[in-house]
This record gives C-alpha cells, structure tokens and sequence, in this order.
C-alpha cells in the first residue's frame, strides 16, 4: 500500500471516529484497522501526558506541587482507562475533538517517519 493510500485510511478512519462510527460497523478491514491504531496513539498521548505531568511536579517527594493540576491529570487516565476498556470504540464518546485530532495527527506523523525509513540515501 502506498503512503498516499494510507493517509487516506487514515483520513477516512478520522471521519468515522468523528461520526461516531464504531469500529465493528466499518466494512473495510483497513479502515478498521486505522480507527484502532488511531485509538491506541490516542491512549499513548493520553499516558505520556500524564506521566510528563506527573513526573514534573513531583519534585524531591514534595506532593502538593502536584495538586493544581491533579484533576485533570486524573480525567486524562481515566480517558486512557475508557479507551482501553472499550477495546478502542466509541472514541467520540469519551475524547474531545481536541484530542481525537492529536491523536489523527500522532498516527499521520507515524506514517512520516514510516515513509522515511523505507527511503535509502
């Protein structure tokens, strides 16, 4: 498949997600495909959000450094913890558009980087 095909998966699986398209509804296994792994970037970035925020405001075991921004740390596990309950569907149904875009854009940036280790100097 080339790199043109694929983003438009990607672009397609977007679509769907947004429409509020479940994965089990999608008849092409390519697209079906796409939507998970779009789902999987989504809970990577919600995970390393989380663990950037917690790890920069844990500073020498002083933990109320931490407490201002706890709450939506929390809200952002609980987002990965729904993701992966639910097996990668209903993302519109727990992420912002926000986020399923960030999450678009991770896997567009993934193909990227596909694209340009397959080139040879």
């Amino acid at each position: 498949m080339t790199f043109n095909e694929k983003r438009e998966l990607i672009l397609l699986a977007e679509k769907n997600i947004k429409s509020g398209k479940n994965v089990s509804k999608v008849e092409s296994e390519d697209v079906k495909k796409m939507m998970k792994k779009i789902a999987a970037n989504a809970v990577s970035i919600g995970l390393y959000n989380f663990n950037s925020f917690v790890i920069s405001h844990i500073n020498d075991g002083d933990f109320t450094t931490i407490k201002p921004g706890w709450k939506d740390a929390r809200v952002g596990m609980v987002k990965c913890l729904a993701i992966i309950n639910n097996e990668g569907e209903d993302l519109i149904d727990i992420l912002g558009l926000e986020e399923i875009e960030d999450a678009v854009r991770f896997t567009l940036f993934e193909l990227e980087g596909e694209e340009h280790e397959g080139q040879t100097d």
